[in-house]
């Protein structure tokens, strides 16, 4: 892009008039931290930010001039989804934790590839070591990406339970769709053990499926 896209007038033009760019090494300087909180595992990625450091949007990789000027316009626009998490992260930062919020404000950071560790420590927090039912295990393994949180014993130590409950769903309520079990390729070290995580998605979860399958490749 820096000698295709970068280089022409209108593109200039456009982002000089309405941006402030600004370009990082992944790996060194600010990048680094950059990187952990914008949760950014593909290069290039295009990050737009309000001045608070909200996310408005992001893209990755190739795009010519016409879809990278495009970005930039979906970016300026009134995106409901940036609109709504700035007010979610301002709700968040005054102290709110009701799970039902916690459970939106994860999803809508799911959506935009974002870290949940924080949101999920404080979902996990307002439980009160409440065992969590399949639909709760559910949005945990949903939301949790990567990142270790207070979430990951809790999923571990109830999978056996997760895994019962959708088999006997299934009986009562039998479906077409044939029920998927997921191994990821290495375990998690939880308390010193290594740990395997067996998954038995729904519809919900084929991303995190095929996701994981894959890794394995």
């Amino acid at each position: 892009m820096e000698q295709e896209v970068f280089v022409l007038a209108e593109v200039g033009e456009f982002y000089n008039n309405h941006f402030i760019s600004y370009r990082l090494n992944a790996e060194k300087g600010e990048g680094p931290a950059l990187s952990k909180t914008y949760s950014i595992s593909a290069y290039p990625t295009w990050l737009y930010l309000e001045s608070s450091g909200t996310l408005r949007s992001r893209q990755t990789d190739y795009m010519g001039t016409a879809d990278f000027i495009s970005s930039g316009l979906e970016a300026l626009g009134k995106d409901s989804v940036s609109v709504r998490l700035s007010a979610y992260e301002a709700r968040f930062s005054a102290g709110e934790r009701s799970p039902a919020f916690l459970q939106t404000y994860a999803r809508m950071r799911t959506v935009l590839q974002l870290d949940n560790t924080a949101v999920l420590d404080a979902w996990v927090n307002t439980r009160k070591k409440a065992i969590p039912d399949t639909d709760e295990l559910r949005f945990l393994v949903q939301n949790s990406g990567r990142s270790w949180s207070a979430a990951v014993p809790l999923i571990v130590n109830n999978l056996q339970r997760f895994g019962m409950e959708e088999q006997n769903r299934r009986r009562r309520n039998p479906s077409p769709k044939c029920c998927l079990r997921v191994t990821p390729p290495c375990g998690m070290r939880h308390n010193g053990a290594k740990r395997t995580f067996a998954l038995f998605p729904t519809e919900h979860t084929q991303a995190l499926s095929a996701r994981l399958s894959g890794d394995r490749k």
